[in-house]
């Protein structure tokens, strides 16, 4: 009886104690960083080819394209050419013109690609000769000068896919294990250029007013050998980052996922790059039908390419440039069907999923700092997440998972089931919630979707399916 009362008493005691406890927590949330917005946009840019000749849409629709990129909300265009007289002289349509008012009127900077090894010079002397002519005026650096002198120029950038110029051997035909047996005159024509390039540019610009990006290069992952392998192929030359300021990479998905293998693509450009910051400097997807299944919908492109440009900011890409602002006329629709909008200058769906991404994240014209930091767990299978601080506090935390949105099989769009993913926050914020690319919302102006409160205690369930969600957390 009296064992009995004793232990009646002491449940009694530890009832108390326990009433007077607070309820337990759930799990602390982790401290991710949060890319300031500014940096965000600042890190997205379009290719253009406003030095292409008379017929193209970049000539005949200049002022419409100019708009275009204006109102999409960029601030980088990355553009070039090979010869003076594609961006300024006789066989110009204004191009170099043009750039500098891209800047004038919309404040849009160019990274401008120097092309002098390639397609018509194909020899380092040539090239350098006319990438700079000692005493002579209108060489290709003169370009730059003129864009500098103007504001407008953000970045040099050596050769354009050399690679792919310059095939020598039959790629399909090597062994690729036994890649120590083949020569790469491309790859030495490149790893020659590179240093006399980086050292012309240094002659007339300081590094802290125009950056040199490395050569970029065509052919990389899903290839996994040297032979195949432009960027292995690369690496092997030892550390040549003496050459550059800035990596390069062009990690295309082809007509797959984008997250498919983009862990690959940083891979094999950062063992060319090692330390130095990393571009990628050419991104997008063809979407024209064609007999070989080699494209996506236009609804899958828009899908795509958001979740590219989020995984390119998520993994640390200084400035990624979508391929391209404008597809080519109607001649050369087999090739240049990679645009955000079409020859005749209607928006695509791509193109208006980027620019309400954009205005979404953008925290213009708010004033004072970005947050740099968020207590914040995001749990859900696969769901991939990057996370931008807006001035003034607020938070827009991007969701999206690593689903197929086109079947490449049977060429049609596809929707991969829906994950719930749980935002476990370290304070209570006001939830709301914007799908830039829903198809059936494209024509309108961004509008976030209240969805209650998030907190400490309260973890928030997203609905995450195969186009990205973006999160706004406003603190109360």
């Amino acid at each position: 009886m009296r064992r009995a009362a004793r232990a009646a008493r002491t449940a009694a005691i530890a009832g108390a104690i326990a009433a007077t406890l607070p309820a337990a927590a759930h799990a602390a949330a982790p401290i991710v960083p949060a890319q300031p917005a500014t940096t965000f946009v600042d890190g997205l840019g379009v290719n253009t080819h406003f030095s292409w000749t008379a017929g193209s849409p970049y000539c005949e629709n200049t002022l419409e394209l100019m708009r275009l990129l204006g109102e999409l909300g960029v601030r980088h265009v990355r553009d070039g050419g090979e010869t003076w007289a594609g961006f300024a002289g006789s066989q110009s349509c204004g191009g170099l013109e043009t750039l500098q008012d891209l800047y004038s009127q919309y404040g849009i900077k160019t990274q401008l690609v120097l092309n002098a090894l390639n397609r018509g010079q194909k020899t380092v002397a040539g090239a350098l000769a006319a990438l700079d002519q000692p005493g002579a005026a209108n060489d290709l650096l003169d370009i730059a000068v003129y864009l500098r002198g103007a504001g407008a120029l953000s970045a040099v950038e050596g050769p354009n896919e050399y690679d792919n110029v310059e095939k020598t051997v039959n790629w399909n035909a090597l062994d690729p294990k036994n890649w120590s047996s083949y020569t790469f005159p491309w790859r030495d024509r490149v790893a020659s250029f590179m240093p006399q390039f980086h050292s012309k540019v240094r002659a007339r610009f300081a590094a802290a007013d125009v950056p040199v990006v490395n050569a970029s290069f065509a052919y990389g992952p899903p290839k996994t050998y040297a032979p195949t392998n432009s960027y292995k192929a690369y690496a092997r030359l030892g550390d040549r980052t003496a050459t550059f300021d800035i990596g390069n990479m062009h990690p295309y998905s082809g007509i797959d996922n984008p997250e498919k293998f983009v862990g690959d693509w940083f891979s094999d450009a950062r063992a060319i790059s090692l330390t130095k910051p990393l571009q990628a400097t050419e991104i997008g997807y063809y979407d024209k039908v064609r007999a070989d299944g080699r494209y996506v919908s236009k609804r899958a492109a828009s899908i795509y390419l958001l979740r590219h440009v989020l995984e390119m900011a998520a993994r640390g890409s200084q400035r990624t440039f979508i391929y391209e602002l404008s597809d080519g006329t109607a001649a050369q629709s087999d090739l240049y069907t990679w645009g955000l909008v079409d020859n005749t200058g209607q928006p695509k769906p791509a193109y208006r999923a980027l620019k309400r991404l954009i205005a979404a994240v953008n925290d213009q014209p708010a004033t004072g700092t970005a947050p740099s930091s968020l207590g914040l767990g995001v749990s859900g299978t696969g769901v991939r997440s990057h996370v931008v601080g807006q001035r003034g506090g607020t938070y827009v935390v991007a969701l999206w998972q690593p689903g197929v949105v086109w079947n490449t099989s049977t060429r049609t769009d596809v929707e991969p089931a829906a994950v719930g993913a749980q935002l476990t926050v370290d304070r209570t914020f006001d939830v709301a919630t914007f799908r830039p690319a829903d198809q059936s919302q494209l024509t309108q102006p961004h509008a976030w979707t209240p969805s209650g409160q998030a907190s400490a205690t309260q973890p928030r369930t997203i609905s995450v399916g195969g186009d990205p969600i973006l999160v706004r957390l406003t603190p109360r």
